[in-house]
């Protein structure tokens, strides 16, 4: 009986590696609409992992689930941190300067995620991007406001109208308690 538990396996296996990227990308997008992903991070990962299949393409590779691996996507990370900004973009020309790291590192998210659903959905016998690190992105250091900007920033708004203590008191919340400007305009919108 064993024997033909391994039998059968195999043979799903190789089912399974017979999918397209293209379908697995279709598959994945589905399975996060069903777990509630909003439709802005369904199209960011189909986005992300389409690129990757047209990179395979591109580089006659075959697009097949057995051409999913460590390798390729490395390939995929060296091709894309010399691609130029905009290459390809329908309505920005291409720039001179590469993607920057950050760019590169959501490309690669994309691709590990999609490699721990691959594995989790057992479409793949391991998480095949388990040990692929990220590349590296230099650290954006945010510089604090001086008292004395804090002072003329204050001083500047005019706190006789409505829309002014509103400012007022939206600065000085996000001055005691650090929350991020975009964070404090989710709340009140």
């Amino acid at each position: 009986m064993v024997g033909k538990v391994a039998v059968r396996t195999v043979v799903i296996a190789k089912k399974v590696e017979a999918l397209t990227i293209d379908e697995l990308i279709n598959l994945y997008a589905l399975s996060n609409e069903a777990n509630g992903k909003s439709p802005k991070t369904i199209a960011w990962y189909r986005d992300m992992l389409t690129q990757f299949s047209a990179y395979l393409i591109t580089k006659e590779y075959h697009s097949y689930l057995s051409a999913f691996g460590t390798d390729k996507v490395k390939g995929y990370i060296l091709y894309l941190q010399h691609k130029p900004r905009f290459k390809g973009h329908p309505y920005t020309p291409a720039q001179s300067k590469p993607l920057s790291p950050k760019t590169v590192q959501g490309h690669v998210r994309a691709l590990r995620a999609f490699s721990s659903w691959l594995h989790s959905e057992g479409h793949t016998v391991e998480n095949r991007l388990k040990n692929l690190k990220l590349p590296k992105a230099p650290v954006t250091v945010m510089e604090p406001l001086t008292p004395e900007e804090i002072k003329n920033i204050i001083a500047s708004i005019n706190k006789g109208s409505p829309t002014g203590v509103r400012n007022h008191t939206l600065f000085v919340t996000l001055l005691d308690t650090g929350m991020r400007a975009s964070g404090a305009i989710q709340e009140i919108a």
